[in-house]
This record gives C-alpha cells, sequence and structure tokens, in this order.
C-alpha cells in the first residue's frame, strides 16, 4: 500500500491530533491504513528524552532553533 497510511493520516477527517495510522495488515507491514494504539513507551518523558538526546549526538544536528518561537515577518 506504500504510502497510504501516510496519505489517509494527512487527508481524513477522522483523524485527531495525536493518533498513529499504519498498515493494517500482519506486524504493520502492509495493509490498508488504519489507527493504531499507542503503547505504554510512547508516553514515557524519559524515553523520549534520550531519544532526543541520542539523536542530537548521532546526527550532530543542533535542534535547540526548535526551542524558539516562530517569527514570521
Amino acid at each position: 500500500m506504500g504510502a497510504l497510511p501516510q496519505l489517509y493520516a494527512g487527508t481524513s477527517a477522522m483523524i485527531f491530533g495525536g493518533e498513529m495510522v499504519g498498515p493494517s495488515g500482519l506486524f504493520g507491514i502492509r495493509g490498508y491504513p488504519k489507527i493504531d494504539q499507542k503503547s505504554q513507551h510512547e508516553y514515557n518523558a524519559s524515553i523520549a528524552q534520550r531519544l532526543w538526546n541520542v539523536s542530537t549526538e548521532l546526527t550532530g544536528v543542533d535542534f535547540a532553533a526548535l526551542k524558539e518561537p516562530l517569527s514570521i515577518h
């Protein structure tokens, strides 16, 4: 199904903020889009912080700019 779950998530009026959409097939590898259940790990702030720290270390990208409010002229 390729990008169908992403297209569905971005265009469907049935999707609300914070929901996860993925393939409905075995192991979520292929199939039509469906709303996935979130795991408890997705709500763990310490895991999220560790992922953020490791991502900045491995990529060498400084994401500090994301903490600043967007300035539109």
